[in-house]
């Protein structure tokens, strides 16, 4: 750690570091607010960085590992994407999209980020 790091700088680049060991494809930023749902409750959250089978999103509170959620990006407002929550840590809430369909629709609205 250098003179300038802080304990926080140094733990969120440990925590990116881990992540990226266990991502399987490389990650894009992107800033774009969404929707979440949840069971019935719909909460507002951004997508910090997408990869073509996954997202980091920020402002999701009361989930755990393991739920299925719905994501409405503004891009695709009339197609919920169906994804589950691998984990949550410091830096966001890590999600996997669920299913070939489902990636394939991800992929189709994210191209021009995905390249």
């Amino acid at each position: 750690m250098s003179a300038n790091d802080t304990p926080a700088s140094a733990d969120f680049e440990t925590i990116a570091a881990a992540l990226d060991e266990r991502r399987d494809g490389p990650r894009f930023p992107l800033r774009e607010d969404c929707l979440v749902a949840i069971g019935p409750h719909v909460q507002e959250a951004f997508v910090r960085d997408v990869s073509a089978g996954g997202a980091m999103l920020h402002g999701v509170r009361g989930v755990i590992a393991g739920d299925l959620v719905r994501i409405r990006l503004q891009r695709l407002p009339e197609r919920p994407i169906l994804a589950r929550i691998r984990g949550i840590s410091l830096i966001g809430v890590h999600l996997s999209i669920e299913g070939d369909q489902e990636r394939a629709v991800w992929r189709e609205a994210l191209k021009d980020v995905l390249g």
